[in-house]
């Protein structure tokens, strides 16, 4: 006989714990979590740059704008809280040329309409916060930037969750679901649920249209590797160097980032991936899946929606180290190739919303509703930097109470 919850979570990553963490706060216990991995972290929440952003790069009337600052926030308090390692070490927009520098005064603009604390500054300034930093005439200074240990965010929720009575269970995909009798068949049994909520990530299409939802749109996985700095070098820099970001794209370009440790990585790539879980070469490409991939794919390099040749393109010349340099040394001129470790220091897959019916990369949080369900289907950056404040929205506005 299957056991019945009032809650069933289809995801453990930062989304569907912080959903269940805020249903906790409420004082509801009836919840489980389903994860197919076998332990947490093991995709996109605990392979992302650590970065909790400030809410720069989004306009006022989009779901990231509403969520990002206040999320930041919220999550930075939790970290201190529960005494996770976090720093405010800033952040630093740079330009190029005079066509990237009218970017900033875009960014400082959509920065005030969010409630972001931002400063335009000259070059002179610049190299008093960043000396190796380089720009054409001025830059874009975000004091409230900070970095943060992710996983230890995923350990600490996953204790207080466990603490609290809800149950987690690993290695636990989510196979099939029966609408009409509120069931799902896993690998590690029968589950009956009230109500599910969707926040399976990667695989959040695939739950979505078993329930008839979302069939217009599908995830299209995006490679993102990052490099390391030597040690020495990463010594002269005090936090993050970002580029102005093509904002017709969901994507903010290669980047510089102090982490938590100290450690300086550059990235991340924003290359087409084979399959969901294309992490290196070939592996994990489905040939049930590849076929799609490829056909979406298409489908926007036909159109070229968003400029998304040109985003190809661009992927393509800096996929190895010295394609890559001439991104890098936008950012910081001096930076050589001896400054990197070989090879890549890390790799992530980006669960990307395409949008099937217009041709189109979705760039904002979408959710949509089903029967007894909700599904978060675009969740992505700043997804980890939001899910404090998104969850407790889902609660307000779009969940069962």
């Amino acid at each position: 006989m299957s056991k019945k919850y009032e809650i069933i979570i289809a995801g453990a990553g930062i989304i569907g714990l912080a959903v269940a963490y805020e249903y906790l706060k409420r004082g509801k216990r009836s919840i489980l979590i389903l994860e197919k991995e076998r332990d947490r972290g093991q995709h996109a929440s605990g392979r992302n740059s650590g970065v909790l952003h400030a809410g720069i790069y989004y306009t006022k009337d989009s779901l990231k704008a509403r969520f990002c600052r206040t999320g930041s926030e919220k999550l930075y308090q939790y970290a201190i809280d529960r005494k996770i390692p976090v720093l405010r070490n800033g952040k630093v927009i740079v330009a190029w040329d005079e066509t990237s520098a009218r970017q900033i005064d875009i960014l400082y603009q959509r920065s005030i309409e969010n409630g972001v604390k931002v400063e335009i500054i000259s070059k002179q300034d610049l190299k008093k916060l960043e000396p190796c930093a380089g720009t054409y005439d001025r830059a874009l200074y975000s004091p409230n930037t900070a970095v943060i240990d992710s996983k230890g965010v995923l350990d600490a929720l996953h204790q207080d969750l466990n603490g609290g009575g809800i149950e987690i269970r690993f290695d636990a995909e989510v196979l099939r679901i029966d609408a009409d009798t509120k069931t799902l068949k896993t690998r590690s049994g029968d589950f009956e649920y009230e109500y599910l909520i969707n926040a399976a990530g990667l695989y959040a299409d695939k739950i979505a249209h078993q329930m008839q939802v979302g069939k217009q749109y599908r995830i299209l996985p995006f490679k993102g590797c990052y490099r390391k700095i030597r040690k020495e070098t990463a010594a002269l820099f005090n936090g993050s160097v970002y580029p102005v970001p093509d904002l017709g794209m969901p994507f903010l370009g290669v980047h510089i980032t102090k982490n938590i440790e100290g450690g300086l990585y550059v990235g991340p790539s924003a290359m087409p991936a084979l399959g969901r879980e294309n992490y290196k070469g070939f592996d994990s490409i489905r040939p049930d899946e590849l076929p799609r991939i490829l056909w979406d794919l298409a489908g926007l390099s036909v159109r070229n929606e968003q400029n998304f040749l040109g985003l190809v393109r661009s992927e393509i010349s800096r996929y190895p180290l010295r394609g890559m340099m001439p991104h890098i040394r936008r950012l910081a001129p001096g930076l050589t190739e001896a400054d990197f470790l070989p090879g890549f220091a890390k790799v992530g897959i980006r669960a990307q919303l395409f949008d099937a019916k217009n041709r189109r990369l979705v760039m904002d949080f979408l959710v949509e509703q089903g029967r007894h369900s909700t599904h978060i289907l675009n969740a992505v950056s700043p997804g980890f930097t939001s899910s404090f404040a998104f969850a407790e929205w889902l609660l307000n506005e779009k969940l069962p109470a």
